[in-house]
């Protein structure tokens, strides 16, 4: 949203906010499959990448079935 209201013209901004969101995503799911999911730290590194896959995969089945 707030690249939205940035707009195109300030690209550096706009590229720097996805990189902090993108790595504040990954440290999230971690720390979630850590303490909350219970997961050992050996377990939990290979399970964030497979959590965005797999989140990514489900989202273009769901819009593939909306249009």
């Amino acid at each position: 949203m707030l690249a939205g209201l940035i707009g195109v013209g300030n690209i550096e901004i706009v590229v720097l906010m996805f990189f902090f969101a993108l790595a504040y995503l990954v440290l999230m799911l971690y720390a979630g499959l850590t303490s909350i999911g219970a997961m050992t730290e050996r377990a939990g590194a290979p399970a964030v990448p497979a959590a965005i896959l797999l989140s990514a995969w489900l989202c273009k089945v769901v819009f593939a079935a909306l249009v």
